[in-house]
């Protein structure tokens, strides 16, 4: 019996090719992974100096222009930076995302002011679903999380400036 096994061996090559097959497939479907969750970090990277740059020449961050502000078309609102962070990591295939300033949760309605030259904490947690759901521990959320400090550079004023004479 034992001999005839090892003698019939028809059925050897397509298994090998099915074999062949499916290890192809994961190590490109693992490479697909791989470069997505390679542009998530970068954008997560790029993001997270966008809002530290607004948020630190600005001073924080308000719903409207604060009075002072050396130019105030160029200055970033609350509602406006929501809204392109929103549609920023939406593009960039997050389903969750927060952005905390000073452990506040950035909202279009959020309000805060920082002294000149105050360190700032930025942290950003943005998740998302795997794109191959190989078995049912894909259905979970993956979170990547940025942290960056930043100094405040500009106060805004809230009187005249006196001049000195």
């Amino acid at each position: 019996m034992k001999k005839y096994l090892w003698k019939n061996k028809r059925g050897y090559s397509a298994v090998n090719v099915i074999m062949c097959v499916l290890v192809i497939l994961l190590t490109f479907s693992l490479l697909i992974e791989i470069t997505f969750l390679g542009k998530r970090y970068s954008y997560m990277a790029q993001t997270t100096t966008y809002v530290s740059r607004i948020i630190g020449e600005q001073g924080g961050i308000q719903t409207s222009t604060p009075s002072g502000y050396m130019d105030p078309s160029l200055y970033t609102k609350s509602s406006r930076l929501y809204s392109t962070l929103n549609s920023g990591f939406s593009k960039a295939g997050f389903d969750t995302w927060a952005v905390y300033i000073d452990d506040v949760k950035l909202k279009s309605s959020t309000r805060l002011s920082f002294p000149e030259k105050t360190l700032i904490p930025i942290r950003i947690r943005a998740g998302f679903y795997p794109i191959f759901k190989f078995n049912s521990r894909s259905n979970r959320l993956v979170y990547i999380e940025t942290e960056r400090n930043v100094y405040s550079s500009f106060t805004p004023r809230t009187s005249d400036i006196d001049l000195i004479k």
